[in-house]
């Protein structure tokens, strides 16, 4: 159990890298934390830096949830843990270890741990966020149907594990707190949209 709370550790350490902070950093103006909403994930990179270094941050927030539970898999021997160690990233990239607790709203990191713990749910889940965003231009729509429909998703596939499914639950419960004054704002018809061309 030592071995397995180390890896928990772990996952959670590998999810508080903000790269969105990074790149901004050395290819970017300043510090994201100062620009636009302040929030240090991957839709903020986009909407203050472009299409080019948004995309990167999204990928690289999504290989987050990718390794970490890669490398676990290599290391733990119980596979009943893996969506747990998923789970842990994506806490990490919302209240990161690195930025006093605070951090992204976890949606790119989450989809990660979708696509190597459960390929099918992340490959729809990337489609329904992509379909979503395309027709509203609103990100935080696309996140919050996109995870919602991972996490009932995996309750309806017979050969999904017990794990996932509550590992899965839990996951939708920090993106859905993560998002609650964009739910606010959704309710009210006030959640800003994209630009039909991002800069």
């Amino acid at each position: 159990m030592t071995k397995e709370i180390f890896l928990f550790l772990v996952s959670y350490c590998i999810g508080s890298i903000p790269f969105g902070m990074v790149l901004v950093h050395f290819f970017g103006e300043g510090d994201l934390r100062k620009m636009g909403s302040g929030n240090i994930g991957a839709t903020n990179v986009l909407r203050t830096q472009g299409k080019w270094l948004g995309g990167l941050a999204f990928v690289l927030d999504a290989l987050k949830g990718v390794f970490a539970c890669a490398i676990v898999t290599k290391l733990s021997a119980c596979d009943s843990f893996l969506p747990w160690f998923g789970l842990c990233a994506v806490l990490g990239h919302c209240f990161s270890c690195f930025l006093k607790l605070r951090g992204g709203k976890g949606v790119a990191t989450a989809l990660g741990v979708f696509l190597f713990l459960t390929p099918l749910v992340g490959f729809l889940s990337v489609v329904i966020w992509g379909l979503v965003f395309y027709f509203s231009r609103i990100s935080s729509l696309s996140s919050l149907l996109s995870v919602g429909f991972a996490s009932i998703l995996v309750w309806i596939l017979p050969a999904t594990h017990s794990s996932c499914k509550t590992a899965y639950s839990g996951i939708i419960l920090i993106v859905v707190v993560k998002h609650c004054g964009n739910i606010m704002r959704l309710i009210q018809g006030t959640e800003p949209k994209f630009a039909k061309k991002c800069p």
